[in-house]
């Protein structure tokens, strides 16, 4: 849960504490906040696995997470610079995440980013690459390699926005 819609990069953070001792002098937020969790805690219909990747990754499968959660548990706190992006490479990690949005109405998105990207089973996902992205450019050939390299891609499916 993203409380504040902004991360804690650091918990010693002036504006982190003073948010965080105005939820304690709130019992009754506070006492919501924490009934909302352990409400949602009891909801959970389904049981998460870990993602094996070559660096410790906080995010799990089959859990929903918003862009800014995946951008934090990457170590990227620049969430300007990840609006309308579909890709983004964090090369001290060696990975890509890809951001896919997979029901897309013709209204919102322009032709150009209407991407036929779709599961084909539970280890293959069908993904048509950026159409700025040539094969020979080096995120072509980042892409092309993986398999024989050490670059991992992760690919969280987004439904919802930002």
């Amino acid at each position: 849960m993203t409380v504040w819609n902004k991360s804690a990069e650091n918990l010693e953070n002036d504006e982190v504490l003073q948010n965080l001792w105005m939820l304690s002098d709130s019992p009754v937020i506070l006492s919501e906040l924490l009934e909302l969790l352990l409400y949602n805690l009891n909801r959970i219909d389904l049981v998460d696995e870990s993602v094996d990747v070559s660096f410790d990754f906080a995010l799990d499968l089959y859990c929903t997470y918003s862009m800014r959660q995946i951008a934090t548990a990457m170590g990227y706190f620049n969430y300007d610079a990840l609006q309308g992006i579909g890709v983004k490479y964090f090369p001290e990690k060696k990975t890509d995440v890809f951001f896919i949005t997979l029901n897309k109405a013709e209204k919102d998105y322009s032709p150009t980013t209407m991407y036929k990207d779709y599961s084909i089973n539970e280890w293959l996902f069908h993904w048509q690459s950026q159409s700025t992205t040539a094969d020979t450019s080096p995120t072509g050939q980042r892409y092309e390699t993986s398999i024989n390299t050490q670059v991992s891609l992760v690919y969280p499916v987004i439904v919802t926005s930002f």
